[in-house]
């Protein structure tokens, strides 16, 4: 996931917006995947 927000900061879109619209179209039940939330907000 890491290195898609890098590739979405390279065509200057928002990696912390595709984050949420990650997190609101799929269950996040993964620790790291909440550990990465919290760590990019």
């Amino acid at each position: 996931m890491y290195s898609e927000c890098i590739t979405y900061f390279n065509l200057k879109v928002s990696c912390f917006t595709f984050t949420l619209e990650l997190a609101k179209n799929s269950s996040i039940k993964n620790s790291k995947n909440d550990f990465f939330r919290l760590h990019i907000e």
